[in-house]
């Protein structure tokens, strides 16, 4: 059996919702998400409708399981963990050269504060976003501008 190879991230995208077509494959990618605003009154911890999170995984190994974490920019401790992993398996050559698509629904997950933030996948606990051996240049974190309900503050660009 050929050693684990982990997938390399070829596309990810934040949105409000994901509509599947009859075969059960994502078919529209509905309204992308890359900066949000806290509704008046809510200072912290603002829990928008549940986010999907789309991806088009390729070039992996064996079995993973494939999930989303939300951090503040620039730090490495994870505020929000996808509460259900996508088992993703890859076994046949075809599996390697073509992209797998996989949709995360992110439940739960909370901005405690307006500022900017990195969604990170992960397969097996390895990032994908960090460049190894078979990804010199990998995907960049989906970054989320969090702005307060009258956008004073946020770190907004």
């Amino acid at each position: 059996m050929a050693a684990r190879v982990v997938p390399t991230l070829r596309l990810a995208v934040l949105c409000e919702d994901i509509e599947f077509d009859g075969s059960g494959r994502p078919a529209l990618l509905a309204f992308p998400v890359h900066t949000l605003r806290f509704p008046p009154g809510v200072g912290t911890h603002y829990q928008p409708p549940a986010p999907k999170l789309y991806l088009q995984l390729q070039g992996g190994v064996g079995t993973f399981y494939v999930w989303a974490a939300l951090r503040e920019e620039g730090e490495v401790i994870e505020l929000y963990r996808s509460p259900r992993p996508f088992e993703l398996v890859f076994t046949t050559d075809a599996h390697r050269f073509l992209p797998r698509e996989v949709v995360l629904d992110l439940d739960g997950v909370r901005f405690p504060r307006p500022g900017v933030y990195e969604v990170i996948v992960r397969a097996n606990h390895v990032n994908l976003h960090e460049p190894n051996n078979q990804t010199p240049l990998a995907f960049p974190p989906i970054r989320v501008v969090a702005l307060s309900a009258d956008g004073s503050e946020g770190g907004a660009l």
